[in-house]
């Protein structure tokens, strides 16, 4: 019976190892270029993200997907080209999108494992380094930001 209790534990995704042990949740700050969260990822190691709440660009309010309006997201399109540029913020990903990053880029450049993180996700991380995070806007826009945005990883 205890074998049979392992295999299925050992099945299913259950968190092992909270990453940051019963710390409170790391805040997101919308201002912030770069929020180095402390944790480090490993290469192959699975974890399971989860960020809440929402914050602000300008007036506007936005969750972990981007723009809370449907309208302000589609008047937004236009610019999304101006995420092309220095330093390279996700053009794939909806303005004010939550982005994570293993490291930083050079100078404010966009690193090679980027990715959009969504609520309650399970990552594989493809290399080891510390999780960066940042709300996807256009270069020149972080003063306008404010709020921040909640997020804890557990080790699967």
């Amino acid at each position: 019976m205890a074998a049979s209790l392992l295999a299925s534990c050992a099945s299913n995704k259950v968190p092992l190892v909270t990453t940051h042990s019963g710390k409170p949740p790391i805040r997101i700050y919308a201002r912030t270029y770069w929020n180095d969260t402390g944790i480090t990822l490993e290469k192959d190691r699975t974890y399971q993200l989860h960020i809440t709440g929402t914050w602000t660009d300008w007036t506007y309010q936005a969750t972990t997907a981007g723009p809370a309006s449907l309208l302000v997201n589609a008047l937004m399109f236009p610019f999304r080209p101006f995420l092309r540029y220095p330093p390279f913020r996700d053009p794939h990903a909806n303005y004010f999108q939550a982005i994570g990053s293993i490291g930083r880029g050079e100078g404010k450049k966009l690193p090679t494992h980027a990715f959009i993180i969504r609520d309650s996700m399970d990552y594989t991380a493809p290399a080891t380094g510390i999780l960066h995070v940042f709300a996807n806007d256009a270069p020149f826009a972080y003063e306008n930001n404010s709020g921040h945005l909640t997020l804890t990883v557990s080790e699967m």
